[in-house]
């Protein structure tokens, strides 16, 4: 097997840069992933981490660590401090089970987000396939599955798009800064768009997960100001 891995500077990175990712096979083909986030700014940032792309082949698996470990229903993780100009080469680790499918292609993305400005954030990205692992950092924008939503931040309403094919049905769950769910409802091939009535939710950031077959396929931020 080889790795190939490129990076790129995210779009928004303001105080956060990935150094390096270390990606590991055992004789399963099950991967382990260590990521390198650096602090290149004056003051300690708090960062949390945020699976926003799990599209997996058949019996395979992703889950995650940022500090602590989380099952892989879990998106979303606490805070981590990282001290200004230092590297945090301990915290994160990724995983993908295979079970028997060693062929099978999956990609999962994880979002590194500086909790006092939900647009500073850095991206990496894993495709994994067929014996080889492509690893390639970008922003949230390239990942197409679901789209950022409009406007943001939002007083009444907020347009989400979306793409669910072969006729599949999915949900859209919407959890605060907590992780706590905050809003849901049931989407549609047909329908490709949502209207979010933020009116019901109170002023902060939430996170919107698309989930199809009760798989989480993507997450993309959104900031309610009920002042705008």
């Amino acid at each position: 097997m080889f790795i190939v891995c490129s990076f790129l500077g995210g779009a928004w990175a303001q105080s956060l840069k990935v150094m390096g990712v270390i990606t590991e096979t055992d004789i399963s083909g099950n991967k382990t992933s260590r990521a390198f986030i650096k602090n290149i700014s004056s003051t300690t940032q708090s960062v949390r981490v945020i699976r926003t792309t799990n599209q997996l082949a058949t019996e395979h698996q992703s889950y995650f660590c940022w500090n602590i470990c989380f099952g892989p229903s879990t998106s979303t993780s606490g805070l981590v401090s990282i001290d200004p100009g230092a590297t945090d080469s301990s915290h994160f680790h990724g995983y993908l089970t295979v079970g028997s499918n060693t062929n099978g292609a999956s990609t999962v993305a994880y979002e590194f987000v500086n909790d006092h400005n939900s647009t500073d954030s850095v991206m990496i990205v894993f495709n994994y396939n067929a014996g080889a692992t492509g690893i390639k950092d970008v922003s949230a924008s390239e990942i197409p599955s679901l789209q950022s939503p409009y406007p943001s931040p939002a007083n009444t309403y907020s347009t989400i798009k979306y793409n669910i094919s072969n006729g599949k049905q999915g949900t859209l769950n919407i959890y605060n800064a907590l992780g706590a769910l905050a809003y849901k409802t049931a989407v549609d091939e047909k329908q490709n768009e949502y209207i979010i009535p933020t009116l019901l939710l109170a002023d902060g950031m939430y996170f919107c997960t698309l989930q199809v077959d009760g798989k989480p396929i993507a997450t993309k931020k959104l900031i309610v100001d009920h002042r705008n």
